[in-house]
């Protein structure tokens, strides 16, 4: 007769369930790569980055109530309360925010100091008429503009 142990286990403290989902955008369906994901859980967070086709993955965590939070620039913040008991796949579509720009206006202006540097308004623009980027850096100090060449350093 041999010596036997018995241990008690208790599998709710060591199985981990898996979490899974793919972020896309409401309108468009385009997935949103990179997106912030985070599973919060009292202090406890976990936090990944969406790959480029907008997939996420927790694939171990602990079975209990969680707040999936995902961001993403330009959108609106995403919270929902997931339960999870076992292994569980999410499609999130996010909605873009209604913060966006419509015109972007680049100025300098010229110093009176030691620097060198030039004040480019929309008189000087349109006294150059310029048809390219390379036109306006006439403007700059030098006057030094060149088209590039790609297939060169």
């Amino acid at each position: 007769m041999g010596i036997e142990t018995m241990y008690s286990v208790n599998v709710s403290q060591v199985a981990t369930v898996s979490f899974e989902g793919v972020i896309s955008d409401i309108g468009s369906k385009d997935p949103l790569s990179f997106a912030t994901v985070q599973l919060l859980h009292g202090d406890e967070v976990h936090s990944i980055l969406s790959k480029d086709n907008g997939v996420f993955s927790f694939p171990s965590v602990h079975p209990g109530d969680y707040i999936l939070r995902i961001t993403y620039v330009g959108y609106d913040r995403y919270e929902k309360r997931v339960t999870l008991k076992r292994d569980t796949k999410l499609s999130v579509k996010m909605v873009p925010s209604g913060n966006s720009l419509n015109e972007i206006v680049v100025t300098a202006r010229e110093s009176q100091g030691l620097v060198s540097s030039s004040k480019i308004n929309r008189e000087m623009m349109t006294h150059l008429q310029p048809t390219s980027f390379s036109d306006l850096l006439e403007l700059l100090p030098g006057n030094i503009s060149k088209t590039p060449s790609m297939g060169q350093v």
